[in-house]
């Protein structure tokens, strides 16, 4: 009974937190490390007028001559309104690629199909524009830039619904 009393109660604090400024939201980029696409989930809370934060989950893969490359990044970013819906955004995120060799019928007639995974973290900063289409439906842009060993920009364009 404590256990369902307390999901209970979790509940309507998630649901009290989603009226203050959650957001969800899809989106696609370019990635000019990996020289490909990806697409994007989005969660932002908005701890204010001014300040917010977001986590974002990105997939992508691109095809070489011979190698499949897929990439999942986390990232977690606070947020900062410079003016109207314009903002600077800092945080890190963890980057973990899989390199894989194709075999037959993949671009290479003898190879075995080797496989490399590695990770790595690194800092990002950017900026972003939100643009308000109706009630609680906006799109948005967002460029960064992450620091790591090799560093690359991410560019995308999405669609964020308010909850």
């Amino acid at each position: 009974m404590k256990k369902l009393f307390f999901l209970a109660i979790t509940l309507f604090s998630l649901y009290g937190v989603q009226a203050q400024g959650f957001g969800i939201g899809l989106s696609g980029g370019y990635l000019s490390e990996l020289d490909g696409f990806g697409g994007s989930l989005d969660l932002i809370y908005e701890l204010d007028e001014k300040w917010g934060v977001n986590g974002t989950f990105t997939f992508a893969t691109a095809d070489e001559t011979g190698f499949r490359t897929k990439w999942t990044i986390l990232d977690l970013n606070a947020r900062y309104k410079v003016y109207d819906e314009f903002y600077l955004l800092a945080g890190g995120e963890y980057i973990s690629a899989n390199i894989r060799e194709l075999g037959l019928g993949g671009g290479n007639p003898i190879g075995g199909g080797a496989e490399t995974d590695t990770s790595d973290f690194g800092i990002n900063a950017g900026t972003g524009y939100k643009y308000n289409l109706a009630d609680n439906v906006n799109i948005f842009a967002e460029v960064k830039y992450v620091f790591l060993d090799q560093g690359y920009v991410h560019g995308k364009l999405g669609i964020l619904f308010d909850l």
